[in-house]
């Protein structure tokens, strides 16, 4: 299922907004529970105009929406992801720095080499010094992040442009987005598709994120998040089409990795530690979820509500094509 992300909700500066924000927090308590999971992702805010990035203001922000979720029973978590385009936290080193001192608050990793490493915006699609500057950073990550708050882990690819993405790429919007923003809605690609243009180290990220020997050991849900103007094409094979390319780029990983006899089968909903299982998940569908889930959004967040039904909608069509495999993986269109 797919809903869009509790976001722009850290460095406010208006507090009736901040007061507004925590209120809405309260539904996603209530659908998060429905859908029988503990954990709320948080992406960096992208905006600028009513926001700081003020240290003690993002901190500040967040650890009130922490201490939300930790009052509860079983607690909720937030998995904090700097986006590679966010105005202010746009590294894995900022979502450290917030997410450090609070136990129900980790990360999520997605785009750390879209802000480490590449820029669509340069003509070779990458910072200065790419490699050595990239390098260090994960050198770092290994010794100064704490493995038990990645909670998990996004890996996707990116398109190398044939142009820099400037004001006069098809990609560019007219009203301040940023390159990596219009490119990452429009070119991302899975993991192991270099024959369409993928270029991102992400093998060296992954080997730092999960390997034992020289990284962090993680363990854990790997998740593939795929935005890319093929997702809007016409035909009704589109949706399959992506569920198939994400299944073979699992396998692909797979290989590269020495993955194939290392991942554990998808545990029952009712086995994940800290999770308390709905009883409406256990008896009903997709779209009957999304129904229930729906009559609460529609009145106050109408398009969250679209959005939510559209995610319900592809999950379901697809869930045959992806469920032969029982891997810990989980692809998110």
């Amino acid at each position: 299922m797919a809903l869009g992300p509790f976001c722009n909700c850290e460095g406010m500066l208006s507090r009736a907004a901040k007061a507004e924000k925590l209120d809405e927090l309260k539904l996603w308590f209530e659908i998060a529970r429905i859908l029988g999971t503990d954990m709320i992702q948080i992406p960096s805010t992208f905006r600028t105009e009513g926001f700081t990035g003020d240290v003690d203001v993002v901190v500040g922000d967040l650890r009130d929406i922490a201490e939300l979720g930790a009052a509860h029973d079983p607690p909720f978590r937030f998995a904090f992801e700097s986006l590679c385009w966010g105005t202010f936290n746009f590294s894995w080193e900022d979502a450290w720095a917030v997410a450090e001192f609070r136990p129900v608050l980790g990360h999520v990793y997605c785009n750390v080499a879209g802000r480490g490493w590449a820029d669509p915006a340069r003509e070779d699609g990458k910072i200065e010094n790419a490699d050595a500057v990239f390098g260090k950073s994960l050198r770092d990550l290994v010794t100064e992040v704490d493995v038990e708050k990645l909670f998990y882990v996004q890996v996707v690819d990116a398109e190398r442009l044939s142009r820099p993405l400037d004001e006069q790429h098809p990609f560019h919007v007219f009203d301040g987005q940023m390159p990596r923003m219009s490119w990452s809605r429009n070119a991302r690609l899975f993991v192991c598709e270099e024959e369409r243009g993928g270029y991102l180290p992400l093998i060296d990220v992954l080997k730092v994120l999960c390997d034992e020997k020289d990284g962090l050991g993680y363990k854990g849900w790997i998740s593939m998040e795929l935005f890319s103007r093929s997702l809007i094409e016409e035909g009704s094979r589109v949706p399959k089409e992506h569920a198939e390319r994400a299944m073979e780029s699992w396998r692909r990983l797979e290989k590269v990795k020495g993955w194939e006899n290392n991942v554990d089968p998808i545990p029952a909903r009712s086995a994940v530690e800290g999770v308390v299982a709905s009883p409406v998940v256990k008896q009903l569908g997709g779209w009957e979820i999304s129904a229930i889930c729906n009559e609460k959004l529609l009145t106050r967040f109408p398009r969250t509500s679209k959005v939510f039904a559209s995610g319900v909608s592809l999950f379901d069509e697809q869930w045959q094509h992806l469920r032969a495999s029982r891997h810990l993986f989980l692809p998110s269109f």
